[in-house]
């Protein structure tokens, strides 16, 4: 067994000749190396001269072998980069899967799902089959993403109204930078500090990050602000008074009567000069 020989009128067993590596023969008396067997698809021996298939040794996971009578492991094609499989013995690339959108391998011959890595938080991809990190796209300025393995742009968060970040592949809500005060935003997902809306003039606000122009405050009788997007009011110097809310110029600021005076600044009445 594990032999064979072409020769006739053979006087001894020197004659017969092993079945090479990658083959296998369990009976006696073989004329023909085409009587070897060949390992199947999927599988390997390095041994010659074998009798049994047991011989023939399975491909690992990750890898596969399309054809027959491989001889050593190196003949198990690694699946591509991208692509993992589990199945030992595989004998054709359609046992490669593709490494789901969200993830990546740049290794071939990966053997798990597992073993497929997650695109960054602030990142997603939706390619299956991705072989490379840089197929993993940074969410756009405006938003944010804490999350690993993410699989489209909607994963995305967006800012918050009231904020905004200029940041490319943000992986924190911290990276959404407050409106000042002075300002406000009602949408989401802004990228920029221009997009913060000023308080018109005769109006201040002290909040940070406001979401509504009801924010921005009336400035009271007494002071005024002839400027957009404040956050205080001035007021009006001694010797003067106005009783105008929201006002939005010095010169309603108006002087006390003659034979009176005001030491104090930002009177909002008359009867306050003495």
């Amino acid at each position: 067994a594990g032999k064979y020989s072409p020769q006739h009128g053979a006087t001894d067993a020197s004659v017969c000749k092993d079945c090479g590596a990658g083959k296998y023969l369990g009976s006696q008396g073989n004329a023909a190396e085409a009587d070897c067997q060949r390992c199947v698809s999927g599988k390997y021996s390095t041994i010659q001269g074998a009798t049994v298939a047991s011989v023939c040794q399975s491909c690992l996971a990750g890898k596969y072998a399309e054809l027959e009578g491989n001889t050593q492991e190196t003949d198990c094609i690694e699946c591509a980069a991208g692509t993992y499989s589990t199945s030992m013995a595989a004998s054709s690339s359609s046992t490669c899967l593709d490494c789901i959108a969200g993830k990546y391998s740049s290794a071939p011959g990966i053997a798990r799902a597992i073993d497929c890595v997650e695109c960054l938080a602030g990142k997603h991809s939706s390619i299956l089959g991705s072989n490379s990190a840089n197929n993993c796209v940074d969410c756009i300025p405006g938003t944010y993403l804490t999350t690993a393995g993410n699989d489209e742009a909607e994963d995305c968060v967006e800012c918050g109204a009231g904020t905004w970040s200029s940041a490319w592949g943000a992986d924190s809500m911290a990276a959404c930078e407050a409106c000042p005060a002075g300002t406000f935003l009602t949408t989401t997902g802004k990228s920029t500090a221009a997009d913060c809306v000023l308080c018109l003039a005769g109006k201040y606000s002290t909040a940070l990050g406001a979401s509504a122009e009801s924010t921005c405050l009336n400035c009271i009788a007494g002071t005024y602000s002839a400027d957009t997007g404040t956050s205080s009011c001035t007021l009006c110097l001694a010797g003067k008074y106005s009783s105008t809310a929201g006002a939005t110029a010095y010169t309603t600021c108006e002087n006390c009567d003659a034979g009176t005076f005001l030491a104090s600044e930002g009177n909002d009445a008359r009867s306050d000069c003495i």
